[in-house]
């Protein structure tokens, strides 16, 4: 898309600069969102027994599942 907009002319300049910091912002949630997501799928693997006990571990406070380290 990127391409297409700097093809497009020099009058649609800002408007790849626009879709820039769009695709950072998207990856950057994205990245965010499934680092929050690691540990309860450890902690579902784990009490599955597909990995070690280790990640099955709750936090005393929050009561969720809180280890999610290799």
């Amino acid at each position: 898309m990127f391409v297409a907009i700097n093809n497009a002319g020099p009058q649609l300049a800002w408007l790849g600069f626009l879709v820039n910091v769009g695709a950072v912002v998207g990856l950057a949630s994205v990245v965010l969102v499934l680092l929050l997501g690691q540990s309860r799928v450890f902690y579902a693997m784990s009490r599955d027994g597909l990995i070690p006990p280790l990640y099955c571990r709750i936090h005393p406070t929050f009561r969720t599942p809180w280890i999610a380290r290799s």
